[in-house]
């Protein structure tokens, strides 16, 4: 299990437990509780996961949207696109008109 701790040049953070954003601060508008809160929240998943918290940290691209949609932030969790799942491993299609 990967967790991971990505922190942004501009007092940002962010955790994402394989792969996927767990929680993140935004130094411009949360207040400061909440990144204590987003430290606690990837120190309480590494105790129940038992995985070690990788660390990063980011200069943001001057086209850094979001965490989830930030290709440095993609490259930090999938290092090489080889180990990237592909989608159809978290989604899976549903037929809307099947019948039981």
């Amino acid at each position: 299990m990967d967790l991971c701790s990505i922190s942004a040049e501009d007092g940002d953070k962010a955790v994402f437990f394989n792969g996927v954003l767990i929680a993140y601060y935004n130094a411009a508008t949360d207040e400061p509780n909440v990144l204590s809160f987003v430290e606690s929240v990837a120190d309480n998943l590494s105790s129940a996961s038992g995985a070690n918290i990788k660390k990063a940290k980011i200069d943001k691209a001057p086209d850094f949207v979001h965490w989830e949609q930030s290709k440095q932030v993609e490259n930090i969790l999938w290092p090489n696109e080889t180990a990237k799942p592909p989608i159809s491993d978290f989604f899976s299609p549903i037929e809307l008109n099947s019948q039981p």
